[in-house]
């Protein structure tokens, strides 16, 4: 499953890189969800994350299709 997009930010770093947050409505609606890209040249980073203490407890991540196309699935 995939939750609600409630924000996103895009920041241009020197040498071209970028830093992106995108922020998702957790299933509960307590939380959120962060997925984080962090593409500066040498430094390629990505997490999706579950902030929220009653979601992480019942969801975990599947990420067979890549970062991205995160889905939810219940523990």
């Amino acid at each position: 499953m995939r939750t609600k997009q409630l924000n996103s930010s895009l920041s241009l770093q020197f040498g071209g890189g970028s830093e992106e947050w995108i922020e998702f409505a957790c299933p509960c609606g307590n939380g959120k969800i962060i997925e984080q890209h962090c593409n500066i040249p040498g430094v390629y980073e990505h997490d999706v994350t579950i902030i929220c203490d009653h979601c992480k407890q019942n969801y975990t991540f599947d990420l067979s299709k890549g970062i991205r196309a995160w889905e939810l699935i219940e523990k």
